[in-house]
């Protein structure tokens, strides 16, 4: 494979760049007074919303990589707008189940607009393994129901009702309870998913999560930077000396091997057998999990006792990496799983 991005990929990241940072916050404070109805419309009219879907229903036919490529450039703004959960997360899942086109086109459209059902750790989807817990909405601002997979009747998926918001340290981001017998009518959700198809569909959101912690490892450590070069102590800027500038660059060195171990696996995920696409995909999870943490958390310590005031994003751009990092696994359940999928190959 060619891991260069194309002229047209480095143009998608740079304009979805552009795009959230006309949506982002100006200040921390904002997030609990964000209006995400205006920025999942100007998602929707700017086809980002079915940018993996169809273009019969208003899609823009893409490849994983250039879902992986938007979801990083949002994720560099901290953009409260539910796309992961809400856009990227459901439309593959109804793309798995092959739901017809009318449904397809109000996803697209921002019309539809429901969020993933998860286990109440965020380790993995409702209905597919463990369903101890509460379940939650993830990403659910604004959704009008969850997608779950009905454990009973095979990889299908039904919609449920909401239930209350769930406090979050994320705070670029809601979740709600959901009851899972409450069923709610948004319309045909498709059939039984293929077991393949659905290997290679977690394979997807694995490569999405990793690509969000990647925006928000980006955007974490161009803040440090910025921040460092400004901030004097003895008379100088604090990026003059050797252990700032050792701590970054070892940062930048993390952030660059996850971002190439994210566009393998979106590479994968289309071209690849389905049991390889998914190893790629949980190895990039396994080290973003881990290397975002590392990050972030190096970007407060960059910023000092500041890193942790509402005045600052740094602890922002740590909560979310946090978060990310549970979603669909950590660290340390890729690892487990990356030793099943080769156990299972002897």
């Amino acid at each position: 494979m060619d891991a260069t991005l194309t002229e047209s990929e480095e143009l998608l990241r740079e304009t979805v760049r552009r795009i959230g940072a006309d949506l982002a916050v100006g200040s921390v404070g904002e997030f609990d007074e964000y209006d995400d109805a205006r920025g999942w419309k100007s998602l929707a009219e700017t086809g980002l919303l079915g940018l993996r879907l169809p273009e019969s229903v208003g899609g823009g036919a893409g490849t994983t990589l250039d879902e992986a490529i938007t979801v990083e450039a949002l994720a560099y703004n901290s953009l409260p707008v539910p796309y992961l959960g809400s856009a990227a997360f459901v439309g593959e899942l109804l793309l798995a189940a092959n739901a017809p086109e009318e449904t397809l086109a109000r996803l697209a459209s921002g019309d539809l607009r429901c969020s993933l059902g998860l286990t109440n750790d965020l380790s993995d989807l409702w209905g597919h393994s463990s369903t101890s817990g509460t379940p939650i909405a993830f990403d659910s601002a604004g959704s009008s129901a969850a997608i779950v997979l009905d454990a009973d009747n095979g990889y299908r998926l039904r919609a449920v009702a909401l239930g209350d918001k769930v406090n979050s340290f994320d705070l670029t981001r809601q979740n709600h309870e959901i009851d899972p017998s409450k069923s709610v009518d948004v319309g045909p959700l498709g059939g039984e998913i293929d077991p393949d198809v659905f290997v290679r569909t977690i394979a997807r959101l694995l490569t999405l999560v990793s690509a969000d912690l990647i925006g928000v490892m980006d955007a974490g450590l161009a803040t440090a930077v910025e921040y460092a070069a400004t901030r004097e102590q003895f008379g100088v800027p604090i990026a003059t000396f050797q252990a700032m500038q050792h701590l970054c660059a070892a940062q930048l060195v993390s952030l660059e091997g996850g971002r190439s171990l994210t566009e393998y696996a979106a590479w994968a995920v289309d071209q690849d057998d389905a049991n390889e696409a998914l190893l790629a995909a949980r190895a990039a999870k396994a080290y973003c999990s881990r290397a975002g943490r590392t990050v972030t958390e190096a970007v407060v310590q960059v910023h000092g006792g500041m890193g942790f005031t509402w005045d600052c994003m740094a602890h922002v751009f740590l909560k979310r990496a946090l978060t990310d990092a549970k979603i669909l696994g950590d660290h340390a359940v890729q690892i487990s799983e990356i030793a099943n999928l080769r156990g299972g190959s002897n």
